[in-house]
């Protein structure tokens, strides 16, 4: 049976700080995922004299996990800087919802994929921003 839409398990943990002055706060978060069941990407083809398997994808997840970390710091009544660095451990993965592209019967197929590469997440990764309140 062909389940190429549902996605792995993910699990998500995280655990936050905030001072009790409220000027500024962190985070940290961890994400699990478990790896694409193969199974599920079989399915049976029936012609007229011959019945075979066929995979939906060459390509199946394997499971993964990232660390993040962020933090904020209120600047002024109305000004709050945030920063995070994302998978902090500068893991190499691919999410299932990217690599299912790839299948047979997706809306967006990539035909003859030799470079998986394309599906990877990003590696570490900084954001910052600013926010003002007006």
């Amino acid at each position: 049976m062909l389940f190429d839409a549902i996605q792995p398990s993910r699990y998500v943990l995280g655990l936050g700080y905030d001072a009790p002055s409220g000027k500024w706060g962190v985070n940290g978060m961890m994400t699990y995922s478990k790896a694409k069941n193969p199974d599920e990407l079989q399915t049976v083809c029936k012609t007229s004299y011959l019945v075979h398997n066929e995979s939906a994808t060459k390509k199946a997840t394997k499971p993964w996990y990232v660390f993040d970390v962020s933090g904020y710091v209120n600047l002024k009544d109305k000004m709050t800087l945030r920063a995070g660095i994302y998978n902090l451990a500068n893991r190499r993965y691919s999410q299932w919802e990217n690599v299912r592209q790839s299948a047979m019967g997706a809306v967006n197929q990539q035909t003859k994929v030799e470079n998986y590469a394309r599906y990877a997440a990003p590696g570490r990764n900084v954001t910052v921003s600013m926010e003002m309140k007006f």
